[in-house]
């Protein structure tokens, strides 16, 4: 605000850095800074490379190792999104009326979340979005009820899909009687513990952990004849510092086998809350994991609920990687 007051007072020179970072308080952020100054103010100070500002903003967060704040303004991946269903409905009938600025003026993106706040409108619009075809005879005017009512039904159990776009994609995905995940978890087993530390001074009876996972996994992959699909049994082990650190060990390990490209796909966030903790340790458990592709720098979120832990989190896990498949997928399942 100081710097566009300064500008409008006559300065002709503004001094800021990428995102505000700095030390202590940080600095003025020239991320929300230019595009007041050249979209709002009408004055040039970037010509057309303003519309590779979120890119900017994106790589230096990537560089600086710091999390991409989405409430950012302009460059946030957030800054345009729409969740209500009387929002969506009218920002795709005139943009202007939740939209400041068109958002590709600064390179990001319009987002439509999907929640117990939507409305078929929501869905409809995020079918559209990522090219989602039913099939012959199926409509997603009629099936967009059903995506919605299971979305309440789930978030009433603790799920939250604001954040969790991939798990809304996959949801809508299933919906097509033609779909077929393209591998599927049958079983897994986890053992984890240590033994007590006889010299602990501090009280501390435990130290480093170690943890075991075994999964058995069906997946499929082209068969030698063409157009057809084959489907592989394996029985893999993961080794972590705790049980989900040693389930996604297990999971990747055993995509990669069939599918070497798997491991770009990076687990960047695990987040755990606790929903009813009066239940105290029979609490249900709401599990949110992030990934990213290092090739192609996707991001995406998924969402499972449960009153045990380990299982929200292979739920949460398991559609992280059958997202990540979506671009893998075998050509039998295209």
């Amino acid at each position: 605000a100081n710097s566009i007051s300064a500008i409008r007072g006559g300065a002709t020179l503004v001094q800021g850095t990428v995102n505000g970072y700095g030390e202590r308080t940080g600095n003025a952020n020239l991320m929300s800074i230019i595009p007041n100054v050249q979209l709002k103010l009408g004055l040039r100070c970037m010509e057309d490379n303003i519309v590779q500002l979120t890119q900017v903003s994106n790589f230096v967060d990537e560089i600086a190792n710091q999390p991409h704040v989405r409430s950012r303004p302009f460059v946030g991946s957030s800054a345009f999104a729409h969740k209500g269903g009387l929002h969506v409905a009218a920002v795709m009938k005139r943009q202007s009326t939740y939209e400041h600025i068109a958002p590709d003026q600064v390179g990001n993106a319009r987002r439509i979340l999907v929640s117990e706040l939507s409305g078929r409108g929501n869905i409809l619009t995020k079918a559209e979005e990522i090219g989602l075809d039913l099939g012959a005879g199926v409509s997603w005017k009629t099936e967009s009820k059903k995506v919605l009512d299971r979305v309440k039904e789930l978030e009433s159990k603790g799920y939250t899909f604001e954040g969790a776009e991939a798990s809304v994609e996959l949801m809508m995905r299933r919906r097509n009687p033609s779909y077929r995940a393209p591998f599927e978890l049958l079983d897994f087993t986890v053992i984890t513990g240590n033994k007590v530390s006889k010299h602990s001074v501090d009280g501390i009876l435990f130290g480093e952990s170690n943890s075991q996972a075994t999964i058995k996994m069906e997946i499929i992959t082209d068969s030698p004849e063409e157009g057809s699909c084959e489907v592989s049994r394996c029985l893999e082990v993961g080794e972590g510092n705790g049980p989900v650190d040693a389930l996604h060990a297990a999971v990747s390990k055993a995509l990669r086998q069939y599918y070497p490209s798997i491991t770009h796909v990076v687990l960047t966030d695990y987040k755990v809350r606790i929903l009813d903790s009066e239940s105290a340790t029979a609490a249900t458990t709401r599990v949110m994991t992030e990934f990213v592709d290092s090739e192609t720098k996707e991001r995406w979120t998924t969402v499972s609920a449960h009153p045990n832990i380990i299982v929200a989190s292979v739920n949460a896990l398991a559609e992280g990687f059958e997202f990540a498949m979506l671009r893998r997928a075998p050509d039998c399942l295209k």
